[in-house]
């Protein structure tokens, strides 16, 4: 389905694609013709005192990139939480990327989401990208339905990989996060998978499909 396809995937925050996709990055990465990650926002670290470099999430976004084959990247920098103040220049960046990439298929945060600065993304992204596949990426802790679902089938080294991916985020480890604990992530992953008939899978939304 995805084989030989050009993939973006939009991720409003550092973290926010491998956390809720990060094991159908790593099959994407072997299928796509290519994979690119857009990220909108790199927060500032004001919680945890050993992580008080406003650079620090920027790093270990760039290296849980580092973590997927044949995967390109880049990054803006919007003050998160303030989405819908910068509504025009977002859908502008996604515009801009839209004719310079031009991809087959997006993934962005599902209808469902209720984390303000994900609902722009959502928003804007489906203007932006009105000719390509769309398909929403699940976030648990922000919405507690999905309609029109897709299961994506992942492997035990995908999820392996995402792990990998999310274990160089530390700055939020510190923060106990537990979307971010290992058997949130492995759990919810056989569950999808047991739901599909599949060992393991990852949830979305199918917004609309143009293969």
């Amino acid at each position: 389905m995805f084989v030989n396809k050009k993939i973006l995937i939009l991720s409003p925050h550092t973290d926010d694609c491998e956390l809720c996709m990060g094991g159908s990055m790593s099959r994407l990465s072997k299928e796509a013709k290519e994979i690119k990650v857009i990220c909108l926002s790199v927060p500032k670290l004001n919680k945890t005192p050993e992580y008080t470099n406003e650079q620090t999430l920027l790093v270990e976004f760039k290296r849980s990139m580092l973590t997927f084959d044949k995967l390109t990247y880049v990054n803006y920098f919007f003050s998160p939480r303030l989405f819908p103040t910068y509504r025009q220049d977002i859908l502008e960046v996604l515009h801009k990327e839209n004719l310079t990439y031009k991809p087959d298929v997006v993934f962005l945060p599902c209808d469902f989401d209720t984390h303000q600065d994900h609902q722009i993304v959502n928003q804007e992204g489906k203007r932006a990208f009105k000719n390509c596949s769309i398909f929403g990426y699940e976030a648990p802790w922000n919405h507690t339905n999905i309609e029109s679902p897709f299961f994506l089938s992942i492997s035990s080294d995908d999820i392996q990989i995402k792990l990998k991916a999310l274990s160089e985020y530390q700055s939020q480890i510190k923060l106990d996060r537990k979307y971010f604990q290992q058997s949130v992530i492995i759990s919810l992953s056989i569950v999808r998978g047991l739901q599909s008939g599949f060992d393991y899978a990852e949830l979305f939304q199918t917004i609309q499909i143009k293969f």
